[in-house]
């Protein structure tokens, strides 16, 4: 049995061509026509789709690798700089602790010399006050020396210029005790 393939635009069966193309009902013109259109279409979607695409895909993925090899330097990095610090911050405080050390020894020097100084101040202090007690003391005790000595020659005055009896003998004794108190 034949096909026919009928053509709306004439309104007239056309004879379908044989062969594989006549089987599958295509007709060659056509399939031409629409081969060119599609190499046509797949020409530009290649040359201003396709490649400028592919183009930022691999800029994409550039960019990225990059971005992947600069994040790895920069950890490398943090961690050489974060040995650096550790390092830095040990010899701060081995420094710190030196300078901590030295400073009690000198303050502890410094103390020692303080100390010894006021023990010779307190030292020449207590020498020049008990000189001056000592001082003081004689300065009394000639004093006591001249007053009695006063006394003695007051009294023997009075006892020679009158005529002693025992009365008169002890009133001036209790008068020349009195007057050494005042």
């Amino acid at each position: 049995m034949a096909t026919s393939n009928y053509n709306s635009e004439t309104g007239v069966a056309a004879e379908a061509p044989a062969g594989i193309v006549g089987t599958l009902g295509l007709k060659t013109d056509i399939f031409v026509a629409q081969l060119v259109n599609f190499l046509i279409i797949l020409l530009v979607l290649w040359r201003w789709a396709y490649k400028p695409l592919i183009k930022v895909l691999e800029d994409r993925e550039a960019r990225i690798k990059k971005g992947l090899e600069d994040a790895d330097s920069v950890a490398v990095r943090l961690s050489d700089i974060e040995k650096e610090h550790a390092a830095v911050l040990r010899t701060a405080r081995e420094e710190a602790s030196q300078v901590i050390k030295e400073a009690h020894g000198l303050g502890e020097i410094k103390r020692e010399e303080m100390l010894a100084k006021s023990r010779d101040e307190i030292s020449k202090l207590v020498t020049d006050a008990r000189k001056k007690i000592a001082e003081e003391r004689q300065e009394a005790a000639d004093q006591l020396k001249k007053e009695i000595s006063a006394l003695v020659i007051t009294t023997a005055e009075m006892v020679l210029s009158e005529k002693i009896d025992a009365k008169k003998d002890f009133a001036l004794m209790d008068k020349a005790v009195k007057k050494a108190k005042k």
